[in-house]
């Protein structure tokens, strides 16, 4: 096991930097972030961590942009969807959907814990971000109907200045300045996923320090 991965464990278990770290990537005013809906389905993304590189991993994925509809469709997005009635909870919802978009195994994702949910009124959706890790890299196998692409993102990269850039941008008919977004493999990566990335940047962060603090 990545030297690091017990320490997130035990970080991801305290208090969470919540909604004060999501707003720093949030498109427009944080207070829409609050107007959940009484009919607010719910979904959960999966942020897997592997090593690779000397480093740690996750990742990211590309979604088809002509997926009829899906909100985000075009977006990069972690691997992720709606809980359906089959699941017995939200991480095995994320579970199942990491598993049917990139190919992930479940039984060899080690849960580590949970990131604060998020409402998306883009999709009218509560979404609970789950984090785990995989001792190995996975063998990834994309589902080519709603994943145009895989996206290998080193946390090393995430914690460094160049990562986060802002955009001016429209969406549905809707334009929005001077958004923040994270810059990965030329991709703009925003709204929701940017927001849950700030978050887990932050424990990241308290991680590496501590690690760091030790040696």
């Amino acid at each position: 096991m990545h030297p690091f991965i017990p320490r997130l464990e035990l970080e991801l278990g305290k208090h969470l930097p919540g909604l004060e770290a999501q707003v720093l990537m949030a498109p427009r005013t944080p207070t829409r972030y609050f107007r959940q809906s009484e009919n607010a389905k719910k979904a959960a993304v999966l942020l897997l961590l592997y090593p690779m590189n000397n480093s740690l991993y996750f990742a990211l994925m590309k979604r088809k942009s002509d997926i009829k509809g899906d909100t985000h469709a075009g977006q990069v997005s972690l691997p992720g969807g709606r809980m359906e009635e089959s699941d017995q909870s939200l991480l095995d919802c994320a579970l199942r959907e990491a598993e049917e978009e990139l190919g992930i195994i479940k039984s060899d994702v080690q849960p580590l814990g949970q990131l604060t949910q998020l409402y998306v009124f883009a999709s009218n959706h509560m979404v609970y971000p789950f984090v785990g890790y995989s001792a190995a890299k996975p063998d990834f196998l994309i589902d080519e109907r709603e994943v145009d692409w895989l996206i290998e993102v080193d946390t090393n990269y995430l914690l460094s200045a160049e990562s986060k850039k802002t955009i001016d941008l429209t969406t549905h008919g809707i334009e929005l300045k001077n958004v923040p977004y994270f810059d990965i493999e030329q991709e703009i990566v925003w709204g929701a996923t940017a927001m849950i990335l700030s978050e887990f940047l932050h424990v990241w962060e308290r991680v590496v320090k501590h690690q760091h603090s030790k040696q």
